[in-house]
């Protein structure tokens, strides 16, 4: 994979996550992406902790897939790099890179499934897609620290 721990490419995101609990959590293997968000609400949903407020989680609650395997619905992953000089959109098969700030900035687009290595850059051959994901990669960054608690 290329990247290494802290990076925004799958080598710095992506790790196996392993499961088990006897009689609760199906037995067997799962492809789903999740991310470190999706653990505090589905802790909670299987303990039954109820918030009495919301409390604005990014993460989504993965009981259903750990006790059922029912696969996730389409969802955008996000992830900031160290300091937010990089960043990162998964949606589906695609992973939107973005490094550095302004006219510096450098965008890269990767079918993830059909390259998992990150190694060709299709951000030149499918404009519209990156325009697509940036636009999505906008709105998760405003909304990143929404659910700060105080």
């Amino acid at each position: 994979m290329r990247g290494q721990k802290g990076d925004v490419y799958e080598g710095g995101t992506r790790v196996p996550t392993l499961v088990s609990w006897p009689g609760r959590v199906k037995p067997g293997r799962v492809e789903s992406p999740v991310q470190i968000t999706d653990w505090m609400p589905t802790f909670c949903s299987l303990t039954g902790f109820k918030s009495e407020r919301n409390l604005k989680w990014d993460g989504t609650d993965l009981t259903e897939l750990l006790t059922n395997h029912t696969p996730l619905p389409a969802r955008v992953i996000y992830t900031a790099g160290p300091r937010w000089r990089a960043s990162s959109l998964r949606y589906g098969d695609w992973k939107l890179v973005t490094n550095g700030e302004g006219k510096s900035r450098r965008t890269e687009l990767f079918n993830i499934v059909n390259d998992p290595t990150e190694s060709k850059n299709l951000a030149k051959t499918d404009p519209q897609r990156v325009q697509e994901m940036l636009a999505e990669l906008v709105k998760a960054v405003a909304s990143d620290n929404d659910s700060v608690v105080k």
